[in-house]
């Protein structure tokens, strides 16, 4: 079940990041507010282990404040949910790996496209999949 909401809740975020370039707070909201309450029914992650996972999403937070949001708040967000349920080695994985696939994929996009100039790329799709990589590569949660 833990697995499912995140999955479903982080797609939902990875789509509308796609469709509009924006995410919903209550979305992201709603994702914490479950996290918290199954590791509180199962007693999963201990709470310095959620805050540990949070801080990597209020860094990047800060990180969005001091570059004029080149990474968005809601990313940040994010972040700030999914380490929730990953803790701080899962969340920061995570945020590592996507930064890795969207280099590549901008890189490409940009040889394909002969694109010169820097292009906006929404970030939560490519946060999408690392997540559900390594949910599926290291076991689930």
């Amino acid at each position: 079940m833990e697995v499912l909401s995140l999955c479903s809740i982080m797609g939902l975020c990875a789509w509308e990041d796609l469709r509009t370039k924006e995410i919903r707070v209550w979305v992201v909201g709603l994702l914490a507010v479950l996290g918290v309450c199954f590791h509180i029914g199962l007693g999963r992650l201990e709470i310095p282990q959620m805050l540990g996972g949070c801080a990597v999403g209020v860094v990047l937070y800060g990180v969005s404040l001091l570059s004029k949001e080149a990474i968005g708040k809601g990313d940040a967000l994010c972040f700030m949910a999914t380490g929730i349920y990953l803790g701080f080695w899962g969340n920061l994985f995570l945020l590592w790996s996507s930064f890795v696939v969207a280099g590549i994929v901008g890189i490409l996009y940009g040889k394909i496209r002969g694109v010169d100039k820097e292009v906006s790329l929404p970030f939560l799709p490519y946060v999408f999949v690392c997540l559900v990589l390594q949910l599926i590569v290291g076991g689930g949660l």
